[in-house]
This record gives structure tokens, sequence and C-alpha cells, in this order.
């Protein structure tokens, strides 16, 4: 159902999937997650967020997926460059 291999693990400074086109990945999982149970799942576990603009990271979309063993898979919108001293950032 959803469809992806990892091929990177951000550990810090926050957990996030930083993807360039955040829109064209969450119709991906909403297209899936509505193949598989006919419907796109909000409550209960599995699960997907709605987007949203996120203060922490700002101002930047994301969303989540919350899968059948109750993981928070997160996504924000990028691409992203480091930030000094931590953290990451939207690229101009």
């Amino acid at each position: 159902m959803l469809g992806f291999t990892r091929t990177c693990r951000q550990e810090r400074p926050n957990p996030y999937v930083v993807v360039d086109d955040i829109a064209e990945v969450l119709d991906a999982f909403a297209t899936g997650m509505r193949a598989v149970h006919g419907k796109l799942l909000v409550s209960g576990i599995p699960r997907m967020t709605r987007p949203r603009r996120r203060k922490n990271a700002e101002g930047v979309t994301g969303f989540a997926v919350i899968d059948p063993g109750g993981n928070w898979i997160r996504f924000i919108g990028g691409p992203t460059r480091p930030r000094p001293g931590g953290g990451r950032r939207p690229m101009p």
C-alpha cells in the first residue's frame, strides 16, 4: 500500500522524509490507500493526516502516514539544505 523504498533515514534533528514534490507523494499514498481500503483513512490505524503547513519547519507543508504497525512516517516538502548548527530549511 505504501509503495516506496527507503533510500535515507534522517534521525536528527527530526525524523522526517523530505520529498521534492509533496503533492505527488500525497496523491500516491492516497491512491494506494483507496485501492487497498476503498477509501482514504483519516482516523484509526492505518491512516494519513491531512497536509498542513508546519510551524516548526518554517511553514513547509507536510503530512504523515501511520502504518498498520503504528509507526509514524512524516513527510515534508523540499528540497532542503542543512542549517548552520543543525536543522533544515527550504531551499530558496
